[in-house]
């Protein structure tokens, strides 16, 4: 890994800036700034104050501005205490600060095309999880139906994206370039009744529970039969 700290928080500013901004152009009530305006320091690595004066010399050079740093109550603590502030809010002892799915999450479906010996088949990106869906909301996935394999182990390929915000629930992409990764494919046999392999007809409704884990229901078309893949979308946040 690369120990370069400002490399790294370079590229993941610019590439949020631009995120933004093309939100902001399709929406009039959205303004985007130039830069960072505030920073809040947090983990023991920041309790050294040379390593805080580096970051904020850095941000306000790019930023061609001053930057104001938020106090902190205790660096070595924060996360815990942030932890313990939310399981107190979920009990409704506190106010709870909502920000839905920090990323557009999708998973991967096979093409119809024929497959060319030697090559993978190609796969196409569907969005079951938009951006900011808040955790504890469901909801079908409208306009598409899909042939789900049983019966036999399968794997499937998850994806996300921390920039495309503004993919909608069932958008299909053909194509994607950087702004979207691939992250731990799940790989499971799912029950059969006929206990043989074989593919039947499905449509799909994504659900976030309040754990954040990613519930993607298979339903089949023709029978009352469903089919629950689970995906913890918390523990899966390690892609740029």
């Amino acid at each position: 890994a690369d120990a370069a700290i400002t490399k790294h928080l370079a590229h993941f500013l610019v590439k949020h800036h631009k995120a933004i901004e093309q939100k902001s152009s399709k929406r009039k009530d959205i303004k985007t700034t130039s830069g960072v305006n505030v920073i809040l320091f947090n983990g023991g690595v920041f309790k050294s104050p040379l390593l805080r004066q580096r970051i904020l010399d850095n941000l306000e050079t790019w930023s061609k501005s001053p930057i104001k740093m938020l106090t902190h109550q205790d660096l070595d603590l924060s996360v815990a205490i942030g932890a313990a502030s939310f399981g107190i809010a979920k009990r409704g002892k506190g106010i709870r600060i909502k920000g839905g799915a920090p990323r557009t999450y999708y998973i991967g479906i096979e093409s119809s095309a024929p497959a060319i010996p030697g090559f993978p088949r190609p796969i196409k990106a569907l969005c079951v999880v938009p951006f900011g869906m808040e955790e504890g909301t469901e909801s079908d996935i409208p306009g598409h139906e899909f042939g789900l394999i049983i019966g036999q182990k399968v794997a499937f390929r998850f994806l996300s994206s921390s920039t495309r915000k503004n993919d909608t629930l069932g958008t299909i992409l053909d194509e994607w370039d950087d702004e979207v990764h691939e992250i731990s494919p799940l790989q499971l046999t799912l029950e059969s009744p006929e206990k043989n392999a074989s593919m039947v007809p499905v449509y799909l409704h994504s659900k976030i529970s309040d754990i954040g884990t990613l519930e993607l229901w298979c339903i089949g078309k023709n029978s009352k039969q469903k089919w629950k893949l689970e995906f913890n979308v918390r523990e899966n946040n390690t892609n740029p």
